[in-house]
């Protein structure tokens, strides 16, 4: 009973998850179909929709590695268990006192032994970064000890997996998953039994080098700061899916970490003066090229228009979603958890508010009319409308974005425009530089 909804629970989940991240893009999904068990490995940086990110994209039913303090009250304990959870301590959770988590390995060793799935966040806690920080050698632990208890013919794999989300808090924004080739935790079998303190040192390594390759791996929050607005401007000259922008931004990145300090000062200074003239003025790269490219008569007219056409669709579309949308995104705001409990926050109040409020919709529409097909019409609708009334709304804010662009190009066209050329030619000064023999792994 159990197994049948783990699967309809992930279901459930992958429609939310298509529904929070519309335009997700996995990369080497060949990966996904895996028979051996399995230890899944991702960085961390949007709390708890990162497992399901990872673990509802296989076919395997996973357990997950969570934190001793989320079990502590009565609710956590039964929701965390039910939920398949494994719980971790940490020092910070004893209060300095002795750690004991040899019930918890066991119950992954009994797990994996079976050919399970295991999820594990091996940074040890959750941050909104694009990096990975320093992984600790729990997860190499877990998986040397399962394979050792199994006399070294189970098969275990680490799976390692990047998540790239464009803005983890914020709904339909994209996400690329990056998917790295498994490590077979047998080929550790020699040296474990040599030097199983060694050996989990030398496989905690081996996973931050597979996660490293899947992330833009800047050195620190400045650092990314500065290399996002690099990728806008490359992005918006030349206009790549996901995957290749991603494969430009890394080698970018290493070429940075390769360039003399001169130059890296250079670049890093015109781009931050770049970016803080269009931040003055609420605008973007996107907005200043467009607004450079286009016929003001024809942009005004087709946007108005669209506007005027679109309004009653829109109307329709945010009232039937006022509470749906508002609730989930009022909540964050009104408990002030950590932002990177965002995007869970609004996922969950979602998933339980939208199939209660459809249906006292679909009650209402159908106790006012008392038709059925008319009922059955409108629960059709809100969906579809729903989605159209979100673009609406962004197509407003691109298109004041676009009209603030140009009239302050009106006075600052030389200006502005001078400091993304220069932004430009040193981006092609850097690309014609070699990529530096220094690994992300190295920095």
């Amino acid at each position: 009973m159990r197994y049948y909804f783990y699967k309809f629970s992930r279901r459930v989940i992958r429609i939310f998850l298509a529904i929070f991240y519309p335009n997700t893009r996995i990369t080497n999904a060949q990966y996904l179909d895996f028979e051996n068990p399995t230890i899944i490995v991702s960085n961390h940086p949007n709390t708890l929709l990162d497992p399901l990110n990872t673990a509802s994209r296989t076919k395997r039913h996973s357990f997950f590695l969570i934190n001793a303090s989320l079990v502590k009250s009565a609710i956590g304990n039964w929701f965390f268990t039910t939920f398949y959870c494994v719980p971790i301590e940490r020092p910070k959770d004893r209060g300095g006192r002795k750690i004991s988590n040899e019930n918890s390995f066991a119950k992954c060793d009994e797990h994996l032994s079976g050919g399970g799935c295991l999820y594990i966040a091996p940074q040890g806690y959750s941050q909104i970064k694009r990096r990975i920080d320093q992984v600790k050698t729990g997860t190499a632990r877990i998986a040397l000890s399962a394979e050792n208890s199994s006399d070294w013919k189970l098969g275990l794999e680490i799976l390692p997996f990047g998540l790239n989300y464009e803005s983890p808090r914020f709904f339909r924004t994209d996400l690329l998953i990056n998917i790295g080739a498994p490590i077979q935790v047998a080929n550790y079998r020699e040296a474990y039994e040599r030097d199983p303190y060694q050996t989990a040192k030398a496989l905690t390594h081996d996973i931050q080098v597979a996660m490293e390759l899947l992330l833009p791996d800047t050195k620190d929050d400045d650092e990314d700061c500065f290399v996002k607005q690099l990728e806008e401007v490359q992005q918006t000259e030349l206009p790549l899916e996901m995957g290749p922008a991603f494969q430009r931004s890394k080698k970018m990145i290493q070429r940075l970490h390769g360039a003399d300090t001169d130059f890296y000062a250079k670049i890093k200074t015109a781009t931050e003066s770049y970016r803080h003239d269009l931040m003055n003025q609420k605008i973007d790269d996107d907005s200043v090229v467009k607004s450079l490219s286009i016929h003001k008569i024809g942009f005004y007219l087709k946007n108005i228009g669209f506007f005027i056409l679109g309004l009653l669709f829109f109307l329709y579309g945010a009232i039937n979603h006022l509470l749906l949308a508002g609730i989930p995104a009022m909540l964050p705001k009104i408990l002030k958890f950590y932002p990177g409990y965002d995007s869970n926050i609004k996922t969950l109040t979602g998933m339980v508010l939208w199939p209660i409020l459809y249906w006292l919709q679909g009650k209402l529409v159908y106790n006012f009319t008392g038709e059925w097909w008319m009922t059955l019409l409108y629960l059709i609708t809100l969906y579809p409308l729903g989605v159209f009334a979100w673009k609406y709304k962004e197509q407003v804010k691109a298109f004041f974005k676009i009209n603030r662009a140009t009239k302050f190009l009106t006075n600052n066209k030389i200006s502005l425009l001078e400091k993304r050329t220069n932004v430009l030619n040193l981006l092609t000064q850097l690309s014609e530089q070699p990529l530096s023999s220094v690994t992300s792994s190295d920095n």
